[in-house]
């Protein structure tokens, strides 16, 4: 359903140009659960926003290709892409105080997706909003329909997200960060609440993320990402069982929990090298080959995947 192909994107800072993501290649299929995993400032939002070209005026798409049912994204026009945006592709963002309007009631912020996208009237979107917080198991719809965002906790303003993104049943929602904002009570809450979502739904998922916990608890697939690049695509079972790369290792080897919500902190081991491998480094299974030539990523079966010298 959705294929990036060889996806490069860099930010302009001034006259300086950094590379955000490079040579990125992902796969979702109809009703699939994936996950993008990886630190902070990995690109894991850059290549999420590329989807629907939400990136800043600053950001240019140096190559590639984003094939969403048979279309290339990157080459549609803005009328087209409103098109997609919310009932075809859909996110889930992980601070919902920054994307929810302070000054609508939240039950109007979702019945707007049905006025916009399906042509409703008010009366029929607003029944159809009802409709939809029952469905999602809200307690109260009705007080939660007529409360401001500051009026709700921050769980259940991004549980508000949730309901917005679900509301159409698009084919694919993309979950960036969904419970990074939130503390430990409230983020296991919103994962369950996702998981009942998700069970019931025929959307595929593509989350976004750098807790192991989280993705454990709903993807099938896993892409690893590193400094721009897909360093490894497995199994969630694999990626615990018998991960690839040797930064895929140390991820799992430094994850305390989700109580810690730690982002990955690991050793230098060597100084930086602006022509191998960008985890070279830190690797303590570095060759020589390793500083001087950058591996491809080389499909070892239909399942796994590994951007390393090792294979």
């Amino acid at each position: 359903m959705l294929k990036i192909q060889n996806l490069s994107v860099s930010y302009l800072k001034g006259k300086k140009e950094f590379i955000a993501c490079k040579e990125i290649d992902l796969e979702v299929e109809k009703t699939e659960r994936v996950v993008l995993i990886g630190e902070s400032g990995a690109g894991k939002s850059t290549v999420g926003l590329s989807i629907t070209k939400l990136l800043p005026q600053n950001a240019r798409y140096k190559e590639g290709k984003i094939i969403f049912k048979n279309k290339d994204i990157l080459r549609l026009k803005e009328a087209d892409l409103e098109k997609i945006r919310g009932a075809q592709i859909s996110y889930i963002f992980q601070e919902p105080f920054s994307y929810l309007d302070p000054l609508m009631k939240a039950g109007e912020q979702i019945r707007e997706v049905f006025y916009f996208h399906r042509k409703m009237s008010k009366k029929g979107s607003y029944l159809e909003t009802l409709k939809l917080l029952e469905r999602l198991k809200f307690s109260e719809p009705l007080r939660v329909y007529n409360s401001y965002p500051h009026e709700l906790s921050g769980g259940m303003n991004q549980r508000i997200m949730i309901a917005i993104a679900t509301a159409l049943n698009p084919e694919l929602i993309i979950a960036d960060e969904p419970t990074s904002s939130l503390d430990f009570f409230t983020a296991k809450e919103i994962t369950n609440f996702l998981k009942d979502v998700f069970s019931d739904s025929e959307s595929a998922l593509l989350l976004i993320t750098h807790d192991l916990e989280l993705a454990k608890s709903l993807a099938e697939k896993v892409y690893v990402i590193y400094k721009g690049q897909i360093l490894e695509k497995n199994t969630i079972s694999n990626i615990f069982n018998k991960p690839l790369h040797p930064y895929t290792k140390s991820l799992l080897e430094t994850f305390e929990g989700i109580r810690e919500r730690k982002i990955y902190t690991l050793e230098k081991l060597r100084k930086e090298t602006p022509f191998g491998c960008v985890f070279y480094s830190f690797c303590e299974y570095a060759k020589s080959i390793c500083e001087r030539k950058p591996p491809f990523l080389k499909r070892l079966n239909d399942i796994e995947s590994v951007r390393c010298h090792l294979y």
